[in-house]
């Protein structure tokens, strides 16, 4: 007997194909907590990203038209997703698309790779090709860079409120965590 309400997937490498030559996985580890929603981009030529649900429901592909997924992140609310793609002859951007399989519309120029998406899903951060970290509204307008973050920083969240970053600073181990908040400009 399962117990009621949503139940987290743990995958310990796992391999898995539909012909034992070609596996689709191959010593995957994840793990996926209760609620969450899993996409699976497939390899470079594959047009499709594959959205698995963690409870109940049917595996159900996302086209994407002449897009090459490369990552993807959903949005708080699990309706969107950005998608990291390339099209032929061009960099990697951002779009923005449904679950329902509209259209995906490029929210960022090109050689913005995976983004890093606000609590509340109004905005989200990525590092540009010129290594600066930069912030987008998704509903449009000019993006603001974040020039505190230094090109050997990693943004590794936004706060639950939404109003600063948790930002590893440099390459060091142990690995060093700070928080830079928006108000005061300061970590």
């Amino acid at each position: 007997t399962l117990p009621g309400g949503p139940l987290g997937v743990e995958l310990d490498g796992v391999t898995f194909g539909y012909t034992r030559r070609e596996p689709v996985l191959d010593g995957v580890s994840l793990t996926v907590a209760p609620g969450e929603t899993l996409a699976l981009v497939g390899p470079p030529q594959s047009p499709d990203i594959v959205i698995y649900p963690t409870g109940a429901g049917q595996q159900r592909p996302l086209p994407l038209g002449d897009l090459l997924p490369r990552c993807g992140r959903f949005f708080p609310d699990s309706r969107r997703l950005l998608v990291g793609a390339e099209t032929k002859g061009q960099r990697i951007r951002l779009y923005l698309t449904d679950v329902d399989g509209s259209k995906p519309r490029p929210v960022t120029p090109e050689g913005f790779p995976l983004p890093v998406i606000s609590p509340d899903g109004t905005r989200f951060l990525s590092r540009g090709p010129d290594d600066k970290t930069w912030i987008f509204s998704v509903q449009g307008g000019e993006p603001t860079v974040v020039p505190e973050i230094a090109a050997a920083d990693t943004v590794v969240g936004w706060t639950s409120e939404g109003r600063g970053l948790f930002v590893q600073r440099g390459v060091t181990t142990p690995a060093r965590v700070d928080r830079f908040d928006f108000a005061t400009r300061r970590f």
